[in-house]
């Protein structure tokens, strides 16, 4: 006797959807099988950094969807890359459009990331992770610093005080730790609040 099993359609909560060609190649993959996907924003030439670039990446996502026969019932989760210059009233701005998190990359760690985030405690910044809070956005991190003499292998390590600081000042901020890989890492997502997540 076969026992049939059914699976409920999943998210996926780190997708790279990237332009072009790559976006019309991994899309359709990604709305074949998810309901929802968070679109990661650190894409080029345009990276995602306010309420504009929300609606026009969001509008090219939609085009490749309402090309696919039959269409998917797939809603891309929109995101901005968070830097230096990033202020509480883009944040606003961009979750009116319907981003629900923003991305940092802090600078050099990563693909894209020449632009990212210097200073995560800039008085800038700090007014932008309030209004994120109030607003109930998330805050997503590629949760590594790269200092010199740094093994990549202990980038993640050297932001995890960043990380304490962060989650220390914002209790009610949704902080995510993103594709977590060592064990300091997830004992630091498991000793802190509710509000924090990899």
């Amino acid at each position: 006797m076969h026992k049939q099993v059914t699976l409920r359609r999943f998210d996926d909560m780190h997708c790279h959807f990237r332009t072009d060609e790559m976006l019309t190649l991994v899309l359709p993959f990604t709305a074949q099988y998810c309901g929802r996907a968070i679109a990661m924003p650190n894409i080029r030439p345009r990276a995602i950094l306010n309420s504009e670039d929300v609606i026009w990446y969001r509008r090219q996502m939609y085009q490749v969807l309402d090309a696919m026969n039959p269409r998917p019932d797939f809603k891309p989760l929109m995101t901005i890359e968070i830097r230096d210059n990033t202020t509480s009233q883009i944040v606003e701005d961009a979750h009116r459009a319907g981003a629900v998190a923003g991305k940092i990359y802090p600078l050099g760690v990563t693909t894209n990331s020449d632009e990212g985030l210097r200073d995560f405690f800039s008085k800038k910044i700090i007014e932008t992770f309030r209004v994120m809070e109030d607003l109930g956005m998330l805050l997503l991190i590629h949760g590594e610093l790269s200092f010199f003499r740094t093994l990549v292998t202990k980038r993640e390590e050297a932001f995890l005080p960043t990380f304490f600081t962060l989650a220390e000042m914002f209790p009610r901020l949704k902080i995510v730790l993103e594709h977590i890989s060592t064990a300091k890492g997830i004992e630091a997502v498991k000793q802190l609040g509710e509000n924090i997540a990899a």
